[in-house]
């Protein structure tokens, strides 16, 4: 058995247990039910308004999206305004929800253009409504509103959440469901966006980032060998690291894309997928093009310089996805 093919049995053995025993994917999400169970997020806050009642903010970070929670001593309206950027309500990402008489909840995504109103909701004013999913309850006088968005929307009326960033944010709610009409209590404060910890990040997650670092050092060692063209074995060397990066590159992005499905999230739709899936694209062409250089009729010299120039271009590549991941997962 050659050393290429012993490499791939012995990866795939590593792998397989890990991916038959995952968790159901859905397991790490919040259950959008209105009823808020333990560890179901993995923050929370409590504030409280000047009568007394409180206002409990929970949340949990997804993948690419944000799942929220608000907890309120009310029977009318609850809601959150994301980045006001005034002492009142301008430029506020607002999320209203309530249960009607009927025991069917309702979700507004709006925003405040103005500091004291009105608030439009976003398909208003032309933009989008990016609540994805919703759920609620009102028992015993206090109404639970539970939804789901991403965290970067793409609408200009809806404010991004950054992981690992204090986000400010105002609370409200009303004594009805007349979600227009003023507020009964208000208040401010702010939350940060964290990861909750779930199998399926905490098992595949770092096996990912160790095969694509993995691979990453042996492209750079490979450039090196082939920079220095020290000894008489210098290019079966280059060739063989080449080889390896290219097959833990492709296998790590395999795992990459199996961890995006099974959160059940959006590909490519962060910076860190953007760059990322262009790494193998780019590893197997610059494989195939020194490759081609082996051929008895190599060609110009010219040809040489394209493959020189595309292997640092995909190690400058994968420098600056290597970077995002870390922000992606919440390290940085």
């Amino acid at each position: 058995m050659s050393k290429l093919r012993l490499f791939c049995f012995s990866a795939l053995l590593v792998i397989s247990p890990i991916l038959g025993t995952q968790a159901n994917p859905k397991s790490q999400e919040p259950d959008l039910d209105g009823i808020i169970r333990k560890d179901e997020y993995f923050s929370s806050k409590i504030f409280k308004g000047s009568t007394g009642k409180t206002f409990t903010f929970y949340c949990k970070t997804v993948g690419p999206d944000i799942y929220i929670a608000l907890k309120v001593e009310t029977s009318g309206w609850v809601a959150i305004g994301i980045e006001p950027t005034d002492t009142l309500h301008k430029n506020a990402d607002l999320i209203f929800g309530w249960v009607d008489d009927q025991g069917r909840i309702k979700v507004v995504d709006a925003f405040s253009p103005e500091s004291q109103g009105p608030h439009p909701e976003d398909k208003e004013l032309g933009g989008t409504p990016d609540i994805k999913l919703y759920g609620g309850s009102e028992m015993n006088g206090i109404t639970t509103i539970e939804f789901v968005r991403p965290l970067i929307t793409g609408d200009r009326f809806d404010n991004d959440i950054q992981r690992r960033t204090d986000t400010p944010i105002i609370w409200a709610f009303g004594k009805d469901d007349e979600w227009e009409a003023q507020h009964q209590e208000q208040g401010r404060g702010s939350f940060v966006g964290q990861t909750g910890a779930t199998r399926v990040p905490v098992t595949l997650w770092p096996l990912h980032a160790l095969m694509m670092i993995s691979g990453f050092s042996f492209i750079v060692s490979g450039a090196i060998v082939a920079r220095k063209k020290e000894g008489t074995g210098w290019m079966k060397i280059h060739q063989m690291l080449v080889r390896i990066s290219t097959l833990i590159i492709s296998t790590g992005t395999i795992l990459g894309i199996y961890m995006i499905e099974i959160s059940q999230s959006k590909h490519i739709s962060f910076p860190h997928s953007y760059t990322g899936i262009l790494i193998p694209v780019l590893t197997i062409i610059s494989l195939i093009s020194g490759e081609m250089l082996l051929k008895p009729n190599k060609g110009p010299k010219s040809k040489r310089k394209i493959h020189r120039v595309l292997a640092w271009i995909l190690i400058s590549l994968m420098s600056i996805t290597m970077i995002e991941g870390f922000f992606a997962a919440g390290i940085w």
